[in-house]
């Protein structure tokens, strides 16, 4: 295990040498509610943000919405309808959206929708656009702007430089909890390295035709020429409603995914690694699978043990496990063994003027969830919080909880276990 905060960035940076640095940087916007990251989390707090009549940005380092929802390349969202009923206003507007793009955008079974990626991405850009939320595109924050104990705004790597965008709440949804690293704020230790896989989409096979253990055969007969195969494969599974398909297999280990020079070796070693599964499938006896070519490869690797907040409460698997319900539960956490609550506290780190929403926010690491339900409801809690927050002039630490839970459950959320 290592500590993600090795050389504190505040400690670095302290004094008015950086704080007067940035004050001299170019101000992009002024908000009420800023919103780090486009995945799923972020969709949800922008859209709750925005409701809720605040002033509000939603800022995202790639060219579209969707983050690990895109990463997957066909792989479900899942517990978007538990049990096959709506889950929220929020999760809803998301899902009609995408099922306004056609059929070919979306296959609904159960709590699980799989989507085309691209009708995904134009559902997403919709669903902002609807709702009247002002986003960029091809923006990395790179730091965070503190003023004491208070996290005021973001530094943005622009096409122009460096820009500042100052908001009285500032809601990280990067799956990383990067703006709270970046301002200093406590993180949990993580694993030297995590698995990561990326996803990859492919063409010209006849699903039907694909038999239970074809790939898997393939892989196992294609070693000797091809290194860098997975261990584990899953299969091929549609994409949507699509001729199309996507691989489920076990990615790249042994890397550490903060670390900038292992995490290029994973990224590049992943790219070969898709390349080596099509040659594997392409020298199979399966006739089914001879003439199968790679569509598409995510644009990044997605990491199963992301970084995450320190907060002022740590969701445990004994709280998954006993469907735990708390006093300031914000959240449901959906999965296949049941659910339990989310309190407000995981969101919460010792800064103020800062929320943790998605991947990121203060859990164990078997309590954690990438399950795209359960980030938009934290990015729903989290962006209703801010926007509340910033109406009433205070810090989201020092909200009434129960304000939060009845807007939430205005919004047809049920916060019962």
């Amino acid at each position: 295990m290592r500590e993600n905060n090795k050389v504190n960035r505040r400690a670095l940076f302290s004094g008015a040498s950086a704080q007067s640095t940035y004050a001299a940087l170019p101000l992009l916007e002024t908000v009420d509610v800023l919103i780090v990251g486009g995945g799923p989390a972020g969709i949800g707090a922008a859209l709750a943000a925005k409701q809720q009549g605040a002033s509000c940005l939603l800022v995202e380092s790639f060219s579209f919405f969707g983050g690990s929802a895109v990463w997957g390349m066909g792989r479900p969202l899942e517990q978007m309808r538990p049990d096959g009923k709506p889950r929220s206003a929020i999760h809803e507007m998301v899902i009609e959206q995408l099922m306004a793009q056609g059929d070919q955008s979306v296959r609904i079974e159960n709590d699980r929708l799989y989507p085309q990626v691209h009708f995904l991405k134009a559902a997403l850009a919709d669903a902002l656009d609807a709702a009247n939320c002002p986003y960029l595109v091809h923006v990395q924050a790179v730091d965070a702007c503190v003023q004491g104990s208070r996290v005021s705004g973001v530094v943005l790597a622009t096409k122009q430089g460096l820009m500042r965008v100052d908001a009285k709440v500032v809601v990280d949804c990067t799956g990383e909890a990067s703006v709270a690293c970046f301002a200093g704020a406590k993180m949990q230790e993580a694993p030297d390295a995590v698995p990561m896989n990326l996803g990859a989409a492919y063409v010209d096979l006849d699903l039907a035709a694909v038999k239970e253990g074809d790939v898997a055969e393939a892989i196992d007969q294609a070693w000797e020429k091809n290194p860098l195969l997975p261990e584990t494969v899953t299969g091929l599974k549609q994409v949507a409603n699509g001729t199309f398909a996507y691989m489920e297999h076990d990615g790249v280990s042994n890397f550490d995914s903060l670390d900038p020079k292992q995490r290029s070796e994973a990224e590049c070693r992943s790219r070969r690694q898709i390349v080596q599964m099509e040659r594997a499938m392409r020298a199979s006896s399966a006739e089914a699978l001879q003439d199968i070519d790679i569509c598409e490869g995510a644009p990044q690797l997605s990491v199963s043990m992301p970084r995450r907040l320190k907060g002022l409460y740590t969701l445990t698997p004994k709280d998954v496990s006993g469907h735990t319900m708390f006093s300031d539960t914000v959240a449901v956490r959906f999965d296949v063994s049941g659910r339990c609550g989310i309190p407000f506290r995981t969101m919460l780190p010792e800064l103020d003027g800062l929320i943790v929403a998605g991947a990121g926010i203060s859990a164990a690491n078997d309590a954690v969830s990438m399950a795209a339900g359960n980030c938009i409801a934290t990015g729903h809690a989290a962006g209703l919080a801010a926007a509340l927050s910033a109406k009433k002039g205070i810090m989201p630490r020092k909200l009434h909880v129960a304000e939060v839970q009845d807007a939430l459950r205005k919004d047809g959320v049920d916060l019962n276990v």
